[in-house]
């Protein structure tokens, strides 16, 4: 039934014989490309007849193309036979009925679920388009109903017929064709490299006449073209295919004389897409003329007949490249630091007509002038390679062609180290030392083994100016395959310590696309290797300044951590959700999981908490294992300071702890290390304050007070007293299950920033019921699950909802946002006690006392006993933006003035169903919202989200004690169950000495401190001698005793000087050396209280007896400094 129906005249043409039987032939091909031409042959002009035919042949040639030249298999999807299809009513202006949608069909910001198949070329969504044989261009009468117009003319098969007409359609989930879609979605959306399709609707008019054709040169015209409808339930797209476009008119189409035999004239078919709303449009070129033939022979794609649309968004995404327009986009928009993948970028012409695709086209980022090479691919795409950067953060990613200037730019993101998985994988990373045989993987999906490929160990290392590299130092033969092995070469990077493996694929423009492994220690069999590495840093440490140390501290238990999401984030070497990788906590052994500060300490560097499988914080003084303040933060982006991200980390941090801590078998050489890098504790640590806006925004402040606020238009949901930091809601009225507006309503956006320190970033609901992401007020969409932006981070997540986290990182807030059809429910998380007394708006005066929440803009305070209403219009009216301080992106909806909001305190006046009290049980909230919406899903949302809440809550509150770290006394042995209130720590002293102070058990106490004094293990001195000062047993005596001894000291000394001072006096030009008796004390502090001083003591008769030191002169000011 597929056969080809080309025009009658072309074909009659052919089949006559040569010889011309009238005086000329008429041969009108106007129906076909060449509108209003014809071709007179004159017998007597002197043409022969074969002469003739070859000019009707090249004619033809030249106008037959109004099909595709695509045989029609190849171009549809399939439709009628071996299909489901339905068929519309066979009359004229028919069409189908409304066709549910199994999955809601995304459509200029909005979303539908049924559909309707109209016979004039025309889909609608939301009603039946009746007045439907007259096309109209949409910029000229705008219509209240959804349009896709894939061909919108005066179809008529109901009159003319016996060809096979009919319009077919089917919606389907057939696993093939959703695969062939997905497919070319991906291939012609560089911004679309993971859609997946789920559903597809397919139209098929086939064969159709137009209406009024008369006779078979009329009724013979006949179009064939397709719509198939594509999405995965957020994006969604359209093909438009044409096999055979040969009129394009109707009869009452205002049609011109001749109209019946041509279908030419009058109102030309329009293609393209109507919103509904006036001005959001949008016509493919060619529509309502005679040119809209053409689009069987041209296209967007580069597929002769072939269109391809996306329709989701707030306009319509067209393919083709324009000449003018300056605008460009790149897929991915981001992507690792160490570079060696591909970009597409899209948008401009990249080839002049009749130019081949040899033109200039390079690349640049701007900031940090770094140029490269593309490759044109198709008119409008070119790919690009990136570099190794060393930098992270937002770039301008800007395109030259032709040499004609940077006129083409859009923005690049170069992603953290930490936040991009390796490619290459070590298998068994913890064999691989120097001179072993070792083994790495990848996948084939990530390198193509078609081409040359090369794989390199590179070593890290700065060059003058401490500019960045890497250097190659083994170069490994690849053969075919996912798999290498080979020996680590015993002469690696004899200058530095850091390693990385490369994979790389030549490609025919001489650049290359490569793979990394992750970032490894170099890392030798023998323990004194270690050692010496770890006694050169000590080394060099000292030489450098000492690193702040901080005053807070990491949560005692995971359980806090995890919750903690605005300071803390997991730590990407031990992450114990990825238990498939083979690097998780390798260089933790013991640990579970651990986390990293998400803030910079004072001094700039960072800080890692590990917990072992019982969720206890880990303290690396007990086993090597554990969590250490950090010179450089893991996440820094550099750019300033010599700070390269995630090497300077590694080198300066990470390295000294493997190296001194886990690969020299030296716990006295992890002592020092911990000198200079403080170990992580609990001690001082704080939980953050959460607050709740979730609901028919039902709000629960800073300070814990519990209030509904039901306006309209955007609030200032908290920002601090210098208004430097502000987050900012958005508030729409609810709408119940018909989408009437009721007298309640939602939080739809939510925006914060740290005013001209970091982005804007806005999460919203768009109106299909989806999240949208703004930055800068311009829609973003997220490549991965983490962002990293300027001064903000984005973490995403969730299934049935979609839940966002976004921290500012200049301070310790966290904005968490779950996403629902309905609505956004919204939780604040402060971190820290400094934002006390600072932070004001919905969420109330955040300093502790909850009586005082409801303080308006101009200072005043109203009760916290006030009346919703008192609530609403005093408190809640006072936080409105003004317009010049929304960083809010405009929605276009006008603020409703009539607007009457219901008050919670008011429910027990309302009609409650006992649907809703069998949904809700006793959550007044939940019953509420469902009172005021009629909605399962807002009233089931609040539920869930405000017992979520709760819980966060009280997880964060609850009061988790842990006694400090307790070291292993000299000469002494310490054994701790645990560091928990009701602990107990056991200690023994070696033989050969005692227990002179301390208990033998000591009990962690419910303050957080341990029960009784320090434990020092003594000496026994069992030494016969002569003379006045031999003694028989000398004990060392500490605690209550330490004084007397003392004393007793002080006393020999004073006498010894008083014996000496007439031979001081007789010297005097000469030094005179002073034995150091013990050492200084660092601090002001009382003597029995230098832990230096304690230590000192115990080991005074080392050696042998103690003899106390007569020097020959003591200052009297060392008095003061000792005693």
């Amino acid at each position: 039934m597929f056969e080809e129906f080309w025009p009658a005249t072309c074909v009659w043409i052919l089949c006559r014989d040569v010889r011309v039987p009238e005086p000329f032939i008429l041969l009108s091909v106007g129906n076909i490309m060449c509108s209003n031409v014809t071709a007179k042959l004159v017998r007597h002009s002197g043409i022969r007849p074969h002469f003739l035919v070859i000019f009707v042949c090249v004619l033809l040639s030249i106008c037959l193309p109004t099909a595709s030249t695509l045989n029609i298999t190849e171009l549809f999807y399939p439709f009628a036979n071996g299909t489901t299809d339905n068929k519309t009513d066979q009359k004229d202006d028919g069409g189908s009925g409304p066709v549910e949608l199994t999955v809601a069909f995304p459509f200029f910001n909005m979303s539908f679920k049924q559909i309707f198949v109209n016979n004039n070329g025309i889909l609608s969504f939301k009603s039946k388009f009746d007045i439907s044989y007259q096309p109209v261009r949409f910029d000229q009468r705008p219509d209240q109903t959804p349009l896709v117009a894939p061909f919108w003319a005066d179809v008529d098969i109901q009159n003319v017929k016996d060809r096979g007409e009919a319009v077919y359609y089917r919606e389907t989930n057939d696993t093939s064709l959703l695969e062939r879609a997905s497919r070319e979605i991906r291939s012609y959306f560089i911004q679309r490299k993971n859609f997946q399709a789920t559903n597809l609707f397919i139209v098929t008019w086939y064969q159709v006449g137009f209406y009024g054709a008369e006779g078979e040169a009329g009724k013979s015209k006949r179009n064939t073209f397709q719509c198939v409808l594509i999405t995965d339930g957020h994006f969604s797209f359209a093909f438009f295919n044409y096999y055979k476009l040969v009129w394009t008119s109707g009869g009452n189409s205002q049609g011109a004389q001749g109209n019946a035999t041509t279908g030419l004239g009058g109102n030309a078919a329009v293609v393209g897409f109507n919103s509904g709303i006036v001005g959001k449009y949008y016509i493919v070129n060619g529509s309502g003329s005679v040119d809209v033939l053409n689009l069987a022979k041209t296209s967007n794609v580069g597929i002769p007949g072939k269109y391809v649309f996306q329709l989701d968004g707030d306009t319509i995404g067209d393919l083709k490249c324009d000449i003018e327009d300056d605008f460009m986009s790149i897929s991915p928009r981001s992507g690792s630091m160490l570079g060696g993948f591909e970009i597409l970028a899209q948008g401009p012409c990249f080839i002049k007509e009749g130019d081949t695709k040899s033109n200039n086209v390079i690349a640049r980022l701007q900031e940090i002038d770094v140029v490269f090479n593309c490759t044109i691919v198709t008119e409008n795409t070119v790919s690009c390679v990136i570099p190794t950067l060393f930098q992270t953060g937002q770039f301008t990613f800007q395109l030259n062609k032709f040499g004609m200037g940077w006129n083409y730019s859009t923005i690049f993101s170069s992603i953290h180290l930490s936040q991009t998985p390796p490619k290459i994988v070590r298998k068994n990373p913890e064999h691989w030392s120097i001179g072993n045989m070792v083994t790495i993987s990848w996948s084939e999906k990530d390198i193509s083994s078609n081409g040359s490929r090369i794989a390199q160990v590179m070593c890290y290392s700065t060059k003058n100016n401490n500019t960045p590299v890497f250097e190659p130092v083994q170069n490994l033969s690849v053969q075919l395959g996912v798999m290498l092995k080979f020996k680590l070469d015993p002469s690696l990077c004899l200058n530095s310590s850091t390693l990385i493996l490369k994979l790389c694929l030549e490609r025919p423009d001489s650049s290359q696309l490569c793979i990394w492994s992750d970032v490894f220690s170099v890392r030798w069999s023998e323990f004194n290797m270690s050692k010496t590495w770890c006694d050169a840093w000590i080394t060099r440490e000292k030489t450098l300044p000492n690193i702040t140390h901080s005053t807070s501290s990491c949560p005692c238990v995971l359980n806090q951590a995890e919750r903690d999401i605005g300071r803390f984030d997991i730590d990407p070497f031990c992450d114990k959700t990825k238990d498939g990788n083979s690097l998780n906590c390798v260089y933790y052994p013991g640990a579970e999981q651990c986390m990293q500060k998400n803030l910079q300490l004072p001094s700039g560097g960072g800080e890692s908490c590990c917990y072992d499988t019982n969720g206890e914080l880990l303290d690396i003084r007990a086993n090597s294992t554990g969590g250490f303040q950090q010179r450089f933060h893991y996440r820094a982006q550099g750019g300033t300071d010599d700070i390269v991200p995630y090497f300077s980390y590694f080198q300066e941090d990470f390295l000294p702890y493997l190296h001194c801590c886990q690969y020299s078998g030296d716990m006295d050489r992890c002592s020092k290390f911990l000198e200079f890098r403080p170990p992580s504790t609990c001690q001082g640590y704080q939980p953050p304050t959460p607050a709740q806006a979730a609901g028919d925004p039902h709000l629960v402040t800073l300070d814990g007070k519990n209030y509904t606020f039901n306006g309209v238009g955007e609030f200032t949901l908290v920002m601090d007293a210098n208004r430097t930091v502000t987050v900012q809601v958005r508030a729409e009225q609810a709408k119940d299950k018909e989408g009437k507006p009721q007298n309640a309503t939602v939080f739809t956006s939510v925006a914060l920033c740290a005013i001209n320190t970091s982005d804007v970033i806005e999460i919203r609901l768009a109106k299909n019921g989806r999240a949208e992401i703004l930055v800068n007020k311009i829609l973003f969409v997220p490549e991965d699950s983490t962002s990293q932006l300027n001064g903000i981070y984005l973490e995403q997540s969730g299934d049935n909802t979609t839940l966002y986290n976004v921290t500012l990182e200049s301070v310790s807030l966290t904005v968490s946002v779950e996403v629902t059809q309905d609505l956004l429910n919204i939780i604040v998380l402060i971190g820290e006690e400094s934002f006390k007394g600072k932070l004001r708006g919905l969420l109330g005066n955040f300093n502790g006392d909850p009586l005082d929440d409801f303080l308006l803009l101009n200072g005043t305070i109203i009760a916290s006993d006030s009346s919703m209403s008192d609530i609403h219009y005093m408190f809640g009216e006072s936080w409105r933006v003004l317009e010049n301080e929304k960083i809010i992106a405009s929605n276009g909806v006008q603020t409703i003035t009539d607007y009457k909001p219901l008050f919670m305190d008011k429910l027990g006046e309302m009609n409650i169903t006992s649907a809703a009290v069998d949904l809700c049980g006793s959550n007044q909230l939940c019953v509420f919202d469902y009172y005021v919406t009629g909605k399962e899903s807002v009233a089931q949302s609040t539920k869930s989200f405000t017992s979520k809440f709760d819980t966060l809550k009280k997880e964060l509150n609850k009061k988790v004690v842990r006694c400090p770290f307790l070291p292993i006394p000299v000469n002494g042995n310490r054994s701790v169950d645990s560091y928990g209130v009701g602990a107990l720590a056991n200690y023994s002293c070696n033989s050969g000495t005692e227990m002179v102070g301390g208990n033998a058990q000591r009990t962690c106490q419910e303050d957080g401190t341990w029960g009784g004094p320090e434990v020092i293990c003594a000496k026994k001195i069992n030494k016969s001698g002569t003379g006045v000062f031999s003694i028989t047993f000398i004990y060392i005596i500490v605690g209550s005793t330490v004084p007397l001894v003392f004393v007793a000291i002080l006393s020999l000394v004073i006498v010894r000087i008083c014996c000496k001072r007439r031979k001081r006096i007789q010297k005097d030009d000469t030094e005179i050396a002073i034995y150091d008796i013990f050492p200084a004390s660092p601090e002001n502090i009382p003597i029995f209280q230098n832990p230096a001083f304690m230590e000192s003591l115990q080991r005074l008769s080392e050696g042998g007896v103690f003899r106390i030191p007569r020097p020959n002169y003591v200052d009297p000011q060392i008095f003061q400094e000792y005693f």
